[in-house]
């Protein structure tokens, strides 16, 4: 039985070796380890491991009481011992907070720490307030921009009734033509991406100063996409420009991606949009946004995704290509 219980410990601890990663408790699971497994010797273990013989006898002394305990309950107090505020009270606290930010106000750090000061009765220093918020699963995020004449109750109602509404504006075109095509939905948009050549600040020793040339010189191209939500298939278009002719040429080319669907493409209510003059395809539908809402568009997460992951109005090029 013992040797039975011996082998499950050995499994257990295999086991802990494998899934922490923490690198303090990784320590401690190995140094168990080698004396159960190997039957090394306290300073054997201390050399491999970089401990104190005397930290690796009591661990095995905390092994030989709690057993495997020891690492499944790591829930240790640990500096929340000298806290000022209980968790529950750190909740209550930032609720006063959480009300504010929920109302669309800017809350900084600083502002935080201000309040937790002002509760607490004493000065704090910043990181105290970051582990605050991390513990509560706080984090920093860029606001969404809005539009100053968005009203949220018609934002929200557009938003319910928009996919019902796009089908049904599709389907008339769809009927009207000789072969019966599936109606597939997706969203479409433009941004612009430029370069600017102006002088950056860059690291130099102490009484170095650079002189580079300079010349402004501001050149830029437009990208046309389109994206499909539900399976997130992406078309885009690099152009010089963006107005009518280009669009009509971003239209083709999505009609010619997909001859045999009906394509219900929404879209905002841009001058180059919503013109007569506009070449749609048979085979193409258009289906306009309401007036100031950029929030109803999820190509707009697309041009969020390329200046936050790829940090483009960060990189130094000598051309757009």
């Amino acid at each position: 039985m013992k040797a039975i219980k011996g082998e499950k410990i050995l499994e257990r601890l295999s086991e802990l070796r494998k899934s922490i990663r923490e690198v303090r408790l990784w320590k401690q699971v190995e140094a168990i380890w080698l004396k159960e497994s190997l039957g090394w010797s306290g300073k054997e273990v201390a050399m491999v491991l970089d401990y104190q013989t005397q930290t690796v006898y009591s661990l095995w002394h905390r092994w030989k009481r709690e057993g495997i305990k020891m690492f499944e309950n790591r829930n240790s107090p640990g500096g929340r011992r000298h806290a000022y505020l209980s968790e529950d009270e750190e909740r209550e606290w930032l609720n006063g907070l959480k009300r504010s930010s929920e109302s669309g106000k800017r809350v900084t750090v600083a502002q935080i720490q201000a309040s937790y000061e002002a509760r607490v009765g004493r000065s704090v220093a910043p990181s105290t307030v970051y582990r605050i918020l991390k513990r509560h699963g706080w984090r920093k995020v860029v606001p969404r921009s809005q539009h100053p004449k968005t009203v949220p109750e018609k934002l929200e109602k557009a938003r319910k009734k928009l996919r019902r509404e796009a089908i049904a504006h599709g389907q008339p075109t769809q009927r009207s033509l000789a072969v019966n095509q599936p109606i597939r939905l997706m969203f479409m948009d433009e941004a612009r991406f430029g370069r600017i050549s102006e002088i950056r600040a860059c690291w130099a020793p102490h009484g170095v100063r650079l002189r580079v040339f300079s010349q402004f010189v501001r050149t830029s191209l437009y990208v046309f996409a389109r994206v499909i939500p539900q399976t997130g298939h992406l078309d885009a278009l690099i152009l010089p420009t963006v107005n009518l002719n280009s669009m009509s040429i971003f239209l083709q080319e999505v009609s010619l991606q997909h001859p045999h669907e009906h394509l219900v493409i929404i879209l905002e209510q841009a001058g180059w949009h919503t013109s007569p003059q506009l070449e749609i395809p048979p085979n193409l539908t258009l289906h306009f946004l309401p007036p100031y809402p950029p929030q109803l568009n999820p190509v707009e997460h697309l041009w969020e995704s390329l200046q936050k992951r790829w940090r483009l109005s960060q990189r130094c090029s000598t051309g757009l290509s």
